[in-house]
């Protein structure tokens, strides 16, 4: 229902093949849609100069693609990352048989519809090899060295231009990574992935700078005492109606209004889940 759903929304019902291209570029030219706190986790100017480089390599690879299909009644479907709230893709490739998705979309049910996923190194690909979807990854720059490859990587079929990734849709690998990823995942298809799934998520912490005498239990518990008071007593909630929708900072101010409820309801669930089902942990 929901890929009927889908289909009907971007009106691409009548199309004989559908290819999803999955965008893992995040960075605009200003380097405004990276919040401060995650600037910290990487060189956000040599990231965003090894992106601008492989955007410039896939625009001449899809562009071609698209004329290609162009009256073969075929489209191509982008969807952006989640942190891409630039207009790149827009301004780029719209077309009459090229769709950009709305950011919010998810992507198990867009990798469903479509007949081939084209993406760099998304992990989607892991999820298009479940629903058993032909993927290929875009590397312009691969030197054919597998082992430089990380995880998934080294099951993907890779091109490098436009004529071998046309090559490639018309004469697929059998078997392909679909079938040769299952030594990823085979060792965990046990029916347990929901108990280590609970108790993993039980297991989890937020980081902590505490002192020593911080981390004391007694100093704890009189602190969050406080912390609990002071809510009642500000009835502190966020107000959302402010916040645009495209802002990165509304997913996190809607989940802020919603921990406590999160927390009320699910942990309690879980850590009985995982109690009454400890035998089956690994």
């Amino acid at each position: 229902m929901l890929q009927k759903n889908l289909r009907e929304k971007y009106k691409i019902k009548n199309y004989r093949r559908v290819f999803l291209y999955v965008s893992s570029f995040i960075i605009d030219d200003a380097g405004g849609q990276v919040s401060e706190e995650n600037k910290d986790d990487f060189d956000v100017e040599s990231f965003a100069k090894k992106e601008k480089k492989l955007k410039q390599l896939h625009e001449s690879i899809l562009n071609r693609f698209l004329e290609k299909i162009t009256g073969e009644s075929c489209v191509l479907l982008i969807k952006k990352h989640p942190w891409d709230k630039s207009s790149y893709f827009e301004y780029t490739y719209a077309g009459s048989n090229c769709i950009i998705l709305d950011n919010d979309e998810y992507i198990a049910p867009l990798i469903s519809m479509a007949d081939f996923l084209l993406h760099t190194e998304s992990t989607s690909a892991i999820e298009a090899w479940i629903q058993r979807k032909k993927t290929i990854s875009i590397l312009p720059d691969f030197d054919s060295d597998r082992n430089k490859l990380r995880n998934h990587m080294r099951y993907e079929v890779i091109v490098k231009n436009y004529e071998e990734l046309l090559e490639i849709i018309e004469h697929y690998p059998v078997p392909g990574p679909a079938e040769a990823s299952l030594k990823i995942y085979e060792p965990f298809m046990d029916g347990k992935a929901t108990i280590r799934l609970a108790n993993e998520i039980d297991k989890l912490k937020p980081r902590s700078d505490k002192t020593e005498f911080e981390k004391d239990s007694f100093f704890s518990s009189c602190m969050g005492a406080v912390a609990k008071l002071t809510r009642c007593l500000k009835k502190e909630r966020y107000d959302l109606s402010a916040v645009s929708k495209d802002d990165y900072m509304y997913n996190y101010l809607l989940w802020e209004t919603k921990k406590e409820e999160v927390e009320k309801r699910y942990k309690k669930a879980i850590r009985n889940y995982i109690k009454e089902n400890k035998d089956l942990i690994r």
